[in-house]
């Protein structure tokens, strides 16, 4: 199935798991042998980050279905480069897609990853566009059974759930890079990490009131990330409020994490919104670290509490406070929970099993 061509289409301009998603996938598909092409949303970062991997891309303004003139350029890039197959990550970038691939009359393979948990929308429209579609790849079970609670008339076979996975990386390679030096802490200090959207449905104000409760404790807290400005600034006075400076620091938005989970010892995700997947905390687990999560969303489908990680209710910075000083003050215990993530990672939530299933829904028959 060699030099096939295939097009992945990123329109959010922000930076998060789905674009870590899409630029992990065209990574394994160039080195792999395909033809890979990216149509992205005009944005500093994800032109930033997409050039990184040296691949054919162009940047369309991608504002909504009825985007006329970027349907048209985006059927001249179809034609042009000889399109077989079109992944998104969007309906509407689905919508037009499909738009496009009509006005070159070309047979192109359509597929969908979804990536929220929403019901499927069922007026005229989007029962077209489903039916149309040779795929829409649900990232867990929980996403899949929210968009059918609806009822949209789609062969079962059309819906398929993949769960997520990241990609090696060499980035890997410069994990070398000493965050405990660079943030003067000493090896017995527990470095706790968030990585993720500074927005409040990632529950970090959950996190900074469950870190108070543990002040007493040595640990330091690292944030990495950007999104919602007035919602940092709101985080950072609770920050203050509590007096916990010394122990909480925002890192911002980094092009390479992996040196903070390689030296981390345990990875946060206090979610209060249900998370369609959690790519982060896979990223953990699969180095190995510990990771304490909410209940409320997909992690369920691939955490299991008390044997490889630890899941609680959203919203409950008590039960959260006890999870971490649990973690805080057992090494053993976080180091117990990392090995089972870890085998947990290895065995069923592999790039290379993740990738055979995508290119066998690229095409089969």
């Amino acid at each position: 199935m060699k030099n096939k061509n295939i097009l992945q289409i990123a329109a959010s301009p922000s930076w998060g798991g789905g674009e870590k998603y899409v630029y992990d996938l065209a990574s394994e598909l160039d080195k792999k042998g395909y033809s890979v092409f990216i149509i992205h949303r005009k944005s500093e970062i994800l032109k930033r980050k997409m050039q990184q991997l040296q691949l054919n891309q162009k940047e369309l303004s991608l504002k909504n279905l009825f985007d006329v003139v970027s349907i048209i350029k985006l059927a001249l890039f179809i034609s042009q480069n000889k399109i077989d197959v079109i992944h998104v990550h969007q309906f509407k970038d689905a919508f037009m897609s499909l738009f496009a691939s009509f006005m070159v009359q070309g047979k192109v393979r359509i597929i969908c990853t979804r990536h929220l948990v929403k019901p499927a929308k069922t007026n005229f429209l989007y029962r077209f566009l489903y039916n149309k579609l040779e795929a829409i790849i649900f990232v867990s079970e929980l996403a899949r059974n929210k968009f059918i609670s609806t009822h949209p008339l789609i062969p079962a076979e059309k819906l398929i759930v993949i769960h997520n996975s990241v990609k090696d990386t060499i980035e890997v390679e410069s994990s070398s890079t000493d965050i405990r030096l660079k943030y003067n802490l000493s090896k017995e200090t527990p470095l706790l990490v968030f990585t993720g959207r500074i927005v409040s449905e990632k529950g970090i104000n959950v996190l900074i009131e469950a870190l108070n409760k543990c002040s007493a404790l040595d640990f330091y807290l690292l944030i990495l990330g950007v999104g919602d400005a007035a919602y940092e600034e709101k985080i950072k006075t609770q920050i203050r409020n509590y007096n916990l400076e010394n122990k909480i620091e925002f890192v911002g938005f980094v092009d390479n994490i992996i040196p903070y989970i390689v030296h981390s010892d345990l990875g946060i995700f206090p979610s209060i919104c249900q998370e369609s997947f959690g790519l982060m905390a896979i990223e953990f687990m699969k180095y190995g670290k510990c990771v304490i999560t909410t209940n409320n969303g997909a992690q369920k489908e691939f955490i299991e509490n008390n044997k490889n990680g630890l899941l609680i209710p959203p919203n409950d910075s008590d039960c959260l406070a006890k999870a971490i000083a649990l973690l805080i003050e057992n090494r053993a215990e976080r180091n117990r929970l990392g090995n089972e993530a870890k085998l947990k990672f290895d065995l069923d939530l592999s790039y290379d099993l993740f990738f055979k299933k995508i290119i066998n829904v690229y095409f089969s028959s």
